[in-house]
């Protein structure tokens, strides 16, 4: 297992105990109005192959809760394991998303920016972290709400590294979130940073729950749902994560990661040949919709 994923995985595992303690403290009732105006914003950029952005902006009214992306492809051309998303950035009313070819492809592509809006009561406020401005084989970092805050969504940018480097995990707790980027397998000489976003309430959305899925570990692309509860749950979907574990470093790459209605869709690829087995873990963050 590369050395990025051990850390990865040593960060999920802290990150997971301190759920747990979060969890017990999340209030049942915090408003009376749970998810006010809980809607979905989308933009779709041109179809071409070069790089390109997207940037979804929310109603009136609204606030962003979360941001996530996807590439599309045309049936027969396949870019698949071939573009990095390069940053998702989320503020206040708008989400911002970037793709460059990893892998140079001649097939055209798009990228969609997709945001998760709806009014909570209380103030929301996005928070940042960024690494060095270095060329390491890997960057991580975690941004943490301030006491009395709740984690709703989150997103990440690669500074400078135009393709050269990879998103590997973006986990969430309910008060924090840590991401993990790796160079591509190929030398990367270029100095990059990785920055981590956290958007957080000071009133958490009653019902604020954690939920999520593991694919089964092979060499095969994945994508993996990780469902909000029950019906008669009446959650729905907030934020979103993802961990890749094993594979050859650098070379898993996402093609998508965002949270619709009940559930949160994490899509990955590989974009070297790999024989190494490796697996996906899908988070969504869900609460009680009004």
């Amino acid at each position: 297992m590369p050395i990025a994923a051990r850390r990865s995985r040593a960060a999920a595992a802290l990150l997971l105990t301190t759920l747990a303690a979060v969890l017990m403290a999340v209030p049942a009732g915090a408003s009376t109005a749970d998810i006010p105006n809980y809607t979905h914003a989308s933009d779709t950029s041109e179809w071409s192959s070069d790089d390109k952005g997207a940037e979804a902006t929310c109603p009136g009214g609204t606030h962003v809760l979360s941001g996530g992306a996807w590439i599309g492809d045309a049936p027969g051309a396949s870019v698949s394991g071939d573009i990095v998303i390069d940053e998702i950035i989320p503020s206040a009313d708008k989400v911002k998303v970037f793709g460059v070819e990893g892998n140079s492809t001649g097939n055209s592509w798009t990228i969609t920016a997709w945001a998760v809006c709806g009014s909570v009561h209380g103030a929301i406020r996005t928070r940042s972290l960024e690494t060095s401005h270095s060329s390491p084989p890997y960057h991580e970092m975690t941004v943490t709400c301030e006491p009395g805050e709740w984690l709703l969504g989150s997103g990440y940018e690669l500074e400078g590294a135009r393709g050269g480097a990879r998103m590997g995990a973006l986990i969430p707790t309910l008060n924090s979130v840590y991401g993990a980027a790796n160079e591509k397998a190929t030398t990367y000489n270029a100095d990059w940073s990785l920055r981590v976003f956290a958007t957080c309430a000071d009133e958490p959305p009653p019902g604020l729950w954690l939920y999520s899925e593991t694919s089964p570990s092979n060499a095969e692309p994945k994508r993996v749902e990780a469902a909000c509860g029950g019906a008669g749950d009446r959650q729905v979907a907030l934020g979103s994560g993802f961990d890749i574990d094993g594979g050859l470093r650098g070379g898993i790459v996402l093609d998508g990661f965002y949270s619709i209605n009940t559930l949160s869709r994490v899509e990955t690829a590989e974009m070297h040949g790999d024989d190494n087995d490796w697996s996906v873990t899908a988070y969504v963050i869900c609460a009680w919709e009004d």
